[in-house]
């Protein structure tokens, strides 16, 4: 016995899957750890419209940066702090973003989301001389579905 695939029945069914779960590479889910303000926040997105809505000092804005230096954004872009070490939380040496995006292929179950992640790194190092002092370097690791990966892997 031969299981034919109806592929008129598969086409179909990709169309109407934005309107109930969302576009493709739509977000899902953003994860944050010691990023500004958040100690730890996750939060789930809708297939429609989605609204950030609080008072003054919430981190409303936090998120939106969140989500454009998670998918490979410049913080010169954002206007808000020059370097990464900022977007570190105080009293941490690593930031983390985790952005899931939606993979249409995902509903049928021959894949998973696609998850980007960018943990930003703060190592501090004793500078020698007359006075010591404390040196510190900035820098991220990108992976794509758990697998490290150059930026503009992201990027693209």
């Amino acid at each position: 016995m031969s299981i034919k695939f109806n592929y008129k029945k598969y086409r179909r069914l990709l169309r109407e899957i934005p309107k109930v779960y969302g576009a493709k590479a739509s977000i899902v889910r953003l994860k944050l750890t010691d990023f500004i303000i958040y100690n730890h926040v996750e939060l789930f997105a809708g297939p429609n419209v989605n609204f950030i809505i609080g008072p003054n000092g919430i981190g409303k804005s936090t998120i939106v940066c969140a989500i454009c230096l998670g998918l490979a954004g410049k913080p010169k872009l954002l206007g808000r702090a020059s370097g990464l070490k900022e977007y570190i939380r105080r009293g941490c040496h690593q930031a983390t973003i985790e952005i899931e995006l939606f993979n249409p292929l995902s509903v049928s179950g021959m894949e998973r989301n696609y998850v980007v992640k960018r943990v930003i790194q703060e190592a501090v190092s004793k500078e020698k001389g007359l006075k010591d002092k404390d040196k510190s370097t900035v820098s991220s690791e990108w992976y794509w579905n758990g697998r490290r990966v150059p930026e503009k892997e992201v990027g693209d």
